[in-house]
């Protein structure tokens, strides 16, 4: 199956034979393309601000809240500089394809809002929690630089929402002594889910590039349980979409584990006796979704974190 999101090069053949559809003809190639690298590139950096309290509350007890801010500069990405204008599919030098610049000019910004509780280990308990509420936005992302903007001339229209965006997140750990001297710990994790691209799959702004995004339909079914359908989005003509990027999610994440651990003294040994669970209940934590609206699989999650896992151990310490 053809993946319309990444494909970069197409050879269109009219009216092609059976079986050999080039006739015995070698296929048409292009012009050819060239890549080059910005001379002025620079080392991608980040600036961050942050600011906090701390409160001790007594009995072991703290609380704290802190605001961060982190700016990202000099990012890398790629773009054509010999890309179509106007929608007219003719390129500025029809001599040549595609000249692909490597440069440093994507910006990233990060907020967020961090609070902390945290109980010291006493009376043979103690607890951590954390909650972040975040927003990070970007026009080109570092861990894959080979993607092009969706519009060549406006780099801007691509600001939207981070893969990495996570509007909330929640992660509680804890650690009883129970009777016996077995020890139960555990952890917690709720995060919102990262957001994906939605594409229409076409070349709908004419610049020699499928992947454009469609536009919104307003009055179309919108995603319940973080699939998509169809009716929710339409395709433009001889124009960019309306959708910004990375404009969906699917469902949150949820993880439970737990650790249960029995320690038996052996003269100068010690024999430790363990089982761990994760994702104890079982939950189906989905990764990353179809977003090209030219697949039969639209709107349907690609792969799945693992499910419910125990394992059983010893350890011996001499």
């Amino acid at each position: 199956m053809l993946n319309v999101i990444n494909a970069t090069d197409f050879v269109v053949i009219t009216n092609p034979g059976y079986p050999d559809p080039t006739g015995g003809r070698p296929a048409a190639q292009g012009p050819p393309n060239t890549e080059r690298f910005d001379p002025n590139m620079q080392t991608p950096y980040a600036s961050q601000a942050t600011a906090g309290v701390k409160r001790d509350l007594g009995r072991g007890l703290a609380v704290s809240a802190d605001y961060l801010y982190v700016r990202g500069f000099d990012q890398l990405r790629r773009r054509d500089l010999n890309a179509p204008r106007d929608g007219t599919r003719v390129r500025p030098d029809p001599t040549i394809g595609r000249v692909l610049l490597h440069e440093s000019t994507g910006e990233r910004n990060y907020h967020a809002l961090i609070l902390n509780a945290e109980r010291r280990f006493a009376n043979r308990w103690r607890f951590t929690t954390a909650y972040t509420l975040s927003r990070s936005r970007s026009n080109s992302e570092a861990r894959n630089t080979t993607t092009l903007p969706t519009n060549q001339y406006d780099l801007n229209a691509d600001w939207g929402p981070a893969d990495n965006d996570a509007r909330h997140n929640f992660v509680a750990t804890g650690q009883v002594t129970l009777p016996f001297e077995v020890h139960l710990a555990g952890i917690l994790q709720l995060r919102s889910a990262f957001p994906f691209n939605v594409v229409s799959g076409l070349d709908t702004n004419n610049d020699s590039r499928s992947g454009d995004r469609p536009d919104a339909n307003a009055n179309g079914p919108f995603p319940t349980n973080g699939v998509l359908t169809y009716g929710r989005f339409s395709i433009p003509v001889n124009r960019p979409g309306t959708l910004t990027r990375n404009a969906f999610a699917g469902p949150d994440f949820r993880s439970a584990d737990l650790r249960l651990s029995k320690a038996i003294p052996l003269g100068r040994r010690r024999i430790e006796l363990l089982a761990e669970g994760f994702n104890i209940t079982n939950r189906v934590n989905f990764n990353g979704y179809q977003g090209s609206i030219q697949s039969r699989l639209f709107g349907m999650p690609q792969s799945a974190g693992a499910g419910r896992q125990v394992q059983l151990g010893a350890r011996v310490d001499f």
